[in-house]
């Protein structure tokens, strides 16, 4: 068993409650003794008794937590997670159980059970809440829950204006439910605060590629459409492709932003189709001016 686990039951055991029946008591102690002896498979079953004669929801919140441990050192993170959560879930007053809790959560992609650790985290501990907070806005970004992302980052920049990594959760939870205007409005600010962000470079450069890209194509295929077509068409074509390329520019230069920070094919590629619809356009062959 891991020094810490010791550590920690070892703290965990002098807050549990004496009022219990002499049974209990000695149920207890025989189970904590299983524990420091690393005879996890005899700890275990006791605390499961216990379980069932325990009321008081501080003492059970840290029985569920030597359970978790001694779950986890015999290999089964499924129940492990599953009392480590119910410590939890009674609000246990040791921070460690719950960011154990995370990580076997994270380890499993369980996003429901980080959100539920997270929220309960806040409320227990108030001095760790901004942190909380950032962590179960990356939960969200990372399950691509951008409705529940949106008010977060929104409350993580009333605390912190000037922190960029709100403000391109920001602009991340505004392109997922296709707001596009304040996506580009936070992108924007946190390459205002950092403007060497490769996250933000990325996203907003790529949002203007993207922009272009379907704005050229449909411009090129109703030019290419006319039958006959005339000088004047070309002009008109022209004039809006011209619009397009604007918005090709800028997304290059964001583009080759975060191609200095880290470069691969998808952003050499994007450069690539830039550098030959930003170059001249030609009239359809044969178009006589009228």
């Amino acid at each position: 068993m891991k020094k810490l686990n010791v550590v920690l039951s070892f703290l965990m055991v002098a807050g549990f409650c004496t009022a219990h029946a002499q049974t209990s008591d000695e149920k207890l102690r025989k189970a904590n003794n299983c524990l420091f002896e690393n005879n996890y498979s005899a700890a275990l079953e006791l605390y499961k008794e216990l379980l069932n004669e325990v009321t008081d929801s501080v003492d059970r919140s840290h029985i569920y937590s030597y359970a978790g441990m001694c779950s986890e050192n015999l290999g089964d993170q499924d129940a492990a997670l599953d009392y480590y959560r119910n410590a939890v879930n009674y609000k246990v007053l040791e921070e460690s159980v719950y960011n154990k809790v995370l990580s076997l959560a994270r380890d499993k992609k369980d996003t429901d059970c980080q959100e539920f650790v997270l929220l309960k985290k806040m409320e227990v501990f108030p001095a760790v809440k901004v942190k909380a907070l950032e962590d179960l806005a990356r939960v969200y970004m990372g399950s691509k829950q951008y409705a529940k992302l949106l008010p977060l980052a929104e409350r993580l920049i009333s605390i912190d204006q000037a922190n960029y990594r709100y403000h391109y959760m920001l602009g991340i939870s505004s392109q997922g439910l296709n707001e596009t205007d304040k996506a580009i409005a936070g992108f924007k600010k946190a390459l205002t605060l950092n403007p060497d962000d490769l996250g933000a470079n990325l996203s907003l450069g790529f949002l203007f590629y993207n922009q272009a890209t379907v704005q050229f194509d449909k411009e090129q295929k109703r030019y290419e459409a006319v039958s006959k077509p005339v000088w004047k068409d070309y002009l008109v074509y022209l004039e809006r492709i011209k619009k397009i390329q604007s918005i090709y520019h800028e997304a290059e230069l964001l583009l080759k932003k975060a191609c200095q920070i880290k470069c691969d094919d998808q952003l050499e590629k994007a450069l690539s189709v830039i550098r030959s619809r930003t170059g001249q356009i030609k009239p359809a062959e044969g178009l006589k001016a009228n």
